[in-house]
């Protein structure tokens, strides 16, 4: 029986990450080219996958989330996303990794509102700046937590 290969996880939320306030048109968020190569890079360089923890889980499928980021030139395997029935976004990558501690190496959350997660979590966080994006020295930061692996989460 092989063994199942443990994932490096990055939880993405969209708006401020892969976008920011200077890309809002109205009232229609698009991503911005220079923050989705800042994410192509962290997955080139960690081979994370990534679970959509973004507020767009509220309205969007997880087919239709995928769909749209990758025609907006995202490239990784976007594997999941939280439960839509659990508001909290803490609550809910909790919830997540509890039911895929056995196949967790090591994770990180990409968002730009840290006030959105437990304070248990924050090690794990790398708040992005929402007027910019997902910058370079984000993805350092990101880069280094998702290498440092843990065995197991927590």
């Amino acid at each position: 029986m092989a063994v199942k290969k443990r994932r490096r996880v990055i939880f993405l939320d969209i708006d401020g990450v892969l976008n920011s306030i200077s890309r809002q048109n109205e009232c229609k968020w698009e991503t911005d080219p220079h923050n989705v190569d800042v994410l192509n890079k962290i997955v080139k360089e960690t081979g994370a996958v990534v679970v959509i923890s973004s507020g767009w889980r509220f309205v969007y499928w997880l087919g239709e989330i995928r769909r749209f980021l990758l025609e907006n030139g995202v490239e990784a395997d976007i594997v999941d996303v939280v439960s839509p029935f659990l508001e909290n976004k803490g609550d809910a990558v909790e919830a997540w990794l509890m039911r895929h501690t056995k196949d967790v190496d090591s994770y990180v959350i990409l968002d730009d509102c840290s006030f959105l997660f437990h304070e248990e979590q924050l090690d794990k966080l790398v708040e992005t700046d929402y007027r910019v994006g997902l910058m370079m020295s984000d993805a350092q930061k990101a880069i280094s937590m998702l290498s440092a692996s843990t065995g197991l989460v927590g």
